[in-house]
């Protein structure tokens, strides 16, 4: 009878064999692409389609890179090949962080350390073989001792629509076995997919999950999800193998301008926006989600007196019920508009027997009735 369950055997290991390592050893620190936020390995990113993934992701990776000024930091810099269905507006995005002065290296490092590469929906089969292209493209990293670490690269694909080839996203056991030949063939490299939440999820956070079969899920090793929320978008962590300092991000978003010439050679102002991702609490969130809220309530409030007044300004003498017959909205606020526009001197009320009728203030009005309320 042998003497081992495994040693003694002359067949091959089993696949289930216990490991020699000892169980006390040195705890291996988790490798992230951007320090607490993205792992390293098979990770995906999904949201509603025109919220803004590319805008969000996009900076992030560009951090990874090591060529922007970000809040996050990626302790490990790597060079990134961000495959995107629209070179355009990825140019646009980096053409706003670099209008606010984001961008710290120079061209040349720029072009080296972040590529982007135009969309083509290719096969499994051509895909796998994308890493052996990224053999030369190992960044060195200096550690503490001195020594050196060759990074992987980073690929992302945004989205899989456009770059994966598959028959049936909706297919787990077709998903499943693209995600299990990827994750082998991108071995040590960071892939990161993009794709779409369905509808059900669309502003709550907590239903959130990607689009098509489960396996995009279930067998990558994070999810990261983009959202909106009581009218702000969140970054939502989902399944992850490590502990984040924040599990939700608030997406601070950032406009910039700047020129550029059309197919006319004509210069034409360009308006482009990237986000910024800020951690929050659980009561951070709902104070923001407050703030949100009370600033469209003060807008709405705001929007609505200018349509009574427009109005009343268009067609003068109107009763309150002929303005309530052409502004849409509630009844009360109409009424509390129309009052608020007379406390503020905007309009003036007569009454034309037992109607009241309603006139804009103009220049002659407001010097009238500001000698009498002074006794003049």
């Amino acid at each position: 009878m042998s003497k081992g369950r495994f040693c003694e055997s002359k067949l091959k290991p089993h696949g289930w064999s216990p490991s020699d390592e000892p169980l006390l050893r040195s705890v291996e620190a988790p490798e992230f692409v951007l320090d607490g936020v993205l792992a390293a390995g098979a990770v995906v990113f999904a949201g509603e389609r025109g919220l803004g993934k590319t805008s969000v992701l996009l900076p992030m990776m560009m951090a990874v890179a090591g060529v922007i000024d970000y809040p996050f930091e990626a302790s490990i810099r790597r060079r990134v090949f961000y495959v995107t269905e629209d070179i355009e507006q990825a140019r646009r995005i980096i053409a706003a962080m670099h209008t606010h002065g984001l961008i710290t290296v120079d061209e040349q490092e720029l072009q080296k350390m972040f590529q982007l590469c135009p969309a083509h929906r290719i096969s499994i089969d051509d895909a796998i073989l994308y890493p052996k292209m990224l053999v030369g493209d190992y960044e060195p990293n200096k550690c503490v001792d001195g020594s050196s670490h060759k990074a992987s690269p980073v690929v992302v694909l945004d989205t899989i629509n456009t770059t994966l080839q598959i028959d049936n996203l909706n297919d787990n056991s077709e998903v499943s076995q693209a995600i299990s030949r990827l994750r082998e063939a991108f071995d040590n490299i960071p892939l990161i997919t993009v794709g779409h939440v369905p509808k059900a999820s669309r502003g709550d956070a907590k239903k959130a999950s990607f689009n098509g079969a489960g396996a995009w899920e279930n067998d990558t090793q994070q999810t990261i999800y983009l959202v909106q929320e009581g009218g702000q978008r969140y970054l939502v962590m989902g399944k992850r193998r490590f502990v984040p300092d924040y599990s939700e991000f608030l997406i601070e978003s950032h406009l910039a301008e700047f020129t550029s010439l059309d197919k006319l050679k004509r210069e034409v102002v360009i308006k482009a926006y990237y986000g910024i991702p800020v951690g929050v609490s659980q009561l951070e969130k709902a104070k923001a989600q407050e703030e949100a809220r009370a600033a469209s309530s003060r807008k709405a409030w705001e929007d609505l007196k200018e349509k009574v007044l427009a109005e009343i300004t268009l067609n003068v003498g109107q009763s309150v019920r002929d303005i309530k017959s052409v502004i849409i909205g509630s009844s009360q606020k109409i009424t509390d508009a129309i009052t608020s526009l007379e406390e503020e001197g905007l309009i003036r009320v007569e009454e034309v027997g037992k109607a009241k009728r309603h006139y804009p203030i103009n220049q002659n009005d407001a010097e009238r009735y500001g000698s009498e309320s002074n006794g003049e």
